[in-house]
């Protein structure tokens, strides 16, 4: 062919081989030294190679004059079969370039592979120089990229799988990594990108994994959904042409259906999938096991997939873990991914539990089971109540019909506690079944709300609880995640004979001012008012003012002087005597000593030493009969001499008459003449007892200093009121308008006496000084002792 070169006609020939042209200059004249086989020149004569014939630019480390290579990444955008149509998708007009557009310049297209956003390379549209040491830059929203920006032209190839996160996330996370959806949710299961096969084209196998690339957003997404053995399952529904992160539009997702994954299992026996729910993919969160297979699962008797999972999960309070603890160490979550979801029942017993599990298509058995002998599964069990005694509902050996029993399977030691009144389990009411149960569908409750619309009461659902554990109230007794008795039914609040950490206020849920009901009795309020405002703050009760208050905090009238005793309930009661028994004040003034209803069993006291905690009624004489014995427990904290000796190593004390008003009290009959001096049950009947500490404190809390006692609990409301004294403070006792103390806030640290309130007394110590209260001020030098 020819071709005009600044106006010189010249021959120009192209051997068969690389071009090789001579040019030689010789008397003005151009002359081509050429081989004589010469053909047309092509893309290959240039960029490309003859040997095979191939259009694409050899791609190299660096500039090769022998093979034509130069750097960049030509032959991994272009398959082998590339005609010079596609260099055009980044060297616009190229498919129609002839020999003459070799000039020195390379040529971007202004929008690379016509992408949807304008896609660049080193950001420019212009032409720019060849050079044989080039600066290779990067190239921005592109599509085939994923519209991230690449990595510099030349650079290493991507690889496998690594390379599947240099465009898009593996799994997408959001941002430029393309939508997350409920990708990290899955990439838990089916973890890699070996596993995107399971709901994509599986690119891995293909003969080149990227080329796939080339096409993004030109075509649509491809979604193959399949279950875990690999066979094709199910359908999405979502749009498939708007995945691109930067372009793309829209912000919502299809649903997928007809999946094995969230179908109810039954597959594994029938082949067939029975879809439970069509999940939204980008729901946030794990569904619940209830969105899948059923929480507990439940099949029909007889149906392919039978089953005992109601009666099993309803009689272990809902802990999976028990059977299938390889898959569920917690019972609540998924602890072994790999075996869940998976096309295989994984059963695995508890450590503590044993079993062997056979599977049949028709329903599998169990043998050797640590909870009862040998059970065929889908059998249905003892629904209707029959024989369940045998296994449940008691502690094991007892007898609960004459001849039979019971095992002692399951939570039988919440269920003991309800049911029995002897033994270790006298704790509770002693009820029958049909106290909480519906004796017609054991294991349900009889009562509740039905929120889930089965016909049933769950734990969950039933009230049964409401009224002897008291929802209400500053200490939710039903369904507080740490004191609430249905999160406590299957492992207990007890350690033994005492509270386990982290449940020590257990007995505050029935004993706050909305308090616990059994057969018509309140129990005691002996938390008080934790939000009740009193003369020294707000809050008063057994953890704001009483034996409770913790050790990092004061009495509040102490004003930092007295810090709190931090006492569990266990310091002082024994939790292992009757308790719930419905009996208003158990104890009875009159018993024998020894018997169940006398003080210390009556309001559940510890023994002191093997010894009576408190001597009450306290029947001993005057002043040398004042003994440590009779107040064992009171003293098994404080110290005696405070108390019972006569020194004044006490606050509570005059010092104009050298009294310690503590030891006066307890010796009254000295100075009161013979005789008890108050009813040590608080009931209206004769005097029965000496006065002792339970006389003038509540050590549960009052409203007054020091724990006086301030009526409440024994009905003798308002009680002692006592208040700190200084010079600061005014009263009047009597005459025609008495008033108390005023102010009535004075703090221990700020006091030189005590002053109280004559008008008031009468109503707990009437057996000294009569009907008409009286008027006493104890004088002293500023606090030096803390009692």
């Amino acid at each position: 062919m020819t071709m005009d070169i600044q106006g010189a006609s010249v021959m120009h020939f192209v051997p068969i081989t690389r071009n090789f042209i001579a040019t030689l200059f010789f008397s003005g004249s151009l002359f081509c030294m050429v081989s004589m086989a010469s053909a047309e020149i092509t893309c290959t004569g240039c960029h490309g190679t003859l040997v095979p014939a191939d259009v694409r630019p050899l791609d190299a480390s660096n500039r090769d004059i022998f093979t034509g290579g130069f750097q960049g990444n030509h032959r991994t955008h272009m398959d082998g079969n590339a005609t010079p149509a596609v260099c055009a998708r980044c060297h616009k007009g190229s498919d129609i370039y002839s020999t003459g557009h070799r000039d020195g310049m390379i040529s971007i297209s202004p929008n690379i592979n016509n992408s949807p956003l304008s896609a660049l390379y080193k950001n420019m549209t212009a032409a720019f120089p060849q050079t044989a040491t080039p600066s290779l830059r990067t190239c921005t929203n592109v599509n085939c990229h994923f519209e991230r920006e690449t990595p510099p032209w030349g650079s290493a190839l991507f690889a496998i799988p690594a390379g599947c996160s240099g465009c898009h996330g593996a799994p997408p996370a959001g941002g430029d990594s393309g939508r997350a959806g409920s990708h990290a949710r899955h990439d838990l299961y089916y973890t890699g990108t070996a596993n995107c096969g399971r709901c994509h084209a599986n690119h891995l196998s293909e003969p080149n994994p990227f080329a796939h690339a080339t096409s993004a957003a030109r075509r649509m997404l491809v979604i193959r959904l399949h279950d875990p053995s690999g066979a094709p399952s199910g359908a999405y529904s979502g749009p498939f042409d708007d995945y691109l992160p930067k372009s793309g539009t829209r912000d919502y997702f299809g649903t997928c259906s007809n999946t094995y994954c969230h179908s109810d299992g039954a597959a594994v026996v029938t082949g067939a999938v029975t879809p439970n729910i069509t999940p939204a993919w980008g729901t946030t969160g794990p569904l619940a096991c209830n969105g899948c297979h059923g929480y507990p699962p439940e099949y029909a008797t007889g149906s392919p997939k039978a089953n005992s999972h109601p009666i099993h999960v309803a009689h272990t309070l809902s802990d999976c873990s028990i059977c299938h603890y390889g898959t569920t160490a917690t019972g609540d979550s998924i602890t072994d991914k790999s075996k869940h979801v998976n096309s295989v029942y994984e059963l695995q017993p508890k450590p503590g539990y044993t079993f062997t599990y056979t599977y049949s298509p028709g329903g599998g058995s169990c043998s050797a089971i640590s909870c009862h002998g040998d059970a065929q599964w889908g059998a249905g069990g003892s629904v209707s109540g029959d024989g369940c005694g045998s296994c449940h509902g008691h502690s094991a050996g007892y007898e609960y019909e004459p001849g039979k029993f019971s095992q002692g399977k399951g939570t039988w030691k919440s269920h003991a506690t309800h049911t029995q009144n002897d033994g270790g389990n006298v704790k509770g009411p002693n009820i029958a079944c049909d106290g909480c149960h519906d004796t017609a569908s054991f294991p349900n409750f009889k009562s509740g709300i039905d929120s889930n619309g089965d016909g049933r009461y769950s734990l969950t659902e039933t009230d049964v609880c409401n009224t002897c554990h008291s929802p209400g109230g500053s200490y939710e007794g039903v369904n507080d995640a740490a004191f609430g008795a249905k999160n406590n039914w299957t492992f207990g609040v007890y350690s033994g004979s005492l509270l386990k950490s982290g449940k020590e206020k257990w007995c505050a849920t029935c004993h706050d001012e909305t308090p616990s009901v059994i057969g018509g009795i309140s129990a005691p309020n002996v938390i008080g008012n934790e939000s009740g405002a009193y003369p020294y703050g707000t809050g008063w009760g057994y953890y704001k003012t009483g034996h409770g208050l913790s050790s990092s905090a004061s009495i509040p009238a102490s004003s930092g002087t007295v810090t709190g005793p931090a006492a569990a309930c266990s310091a002082c009661h024994n939790l292992e005597m009757p308790h719930i028994d419905g009996t208003a004040r158990t104890y009875v003034y009159t018993a024998v000593i020894g018997a169940n209803n006398d003080y210390q069993h009556g309001y559940r006291l510890k023994s002191i030493n093997g010894g009576l905690s408190m001597n009450i009624p306290r029947n001993n004489g005057c002043d040398s009969d004042v003994k440590a014995n009779d107040f064992a427990l009171c003293l098994s904290c404080h110290a005696s001499e405070a108390f019972v000796g006569s020194n004044t190593n006490t606050n509570f004390r005059n010092d104009s008459s050298g009294v310690n008003a503590h030891y006066y009290h307890l010796a009254i009959k000295y100075s009161c003449g013979p005789g008890p001096k108050f009813a040590s049950d608080w009931r209206s009947h004769a005097y029965d007892s000496q006065v002792s500490c339970i006389t003038c404190h509540n050590v549960h809390g009052s409203t007054q200093l020091s724990m006086v006692r301030d009526g409440k609990l024994v009905n003798k409301e308002p009680g002692l009121q006592v208040a700190y004294y200084n010079s600061t403070v005014s009263y009047q006792c009597s005459g025609p308008s008495p008033y108390p103390p005023t102010p009535a806030d004075v703090t221990l640290s700020n006091s030189t006496g005590t002053v109280w309130n004559a008008k008031d007394a009468k109503n707990l110590c009437a057996g000294c000084h009569g009907s008409c209260g009286f008027n006493m001020r104890y004088m002293r030098t500023l606090v030096d002792v803390v009692p």
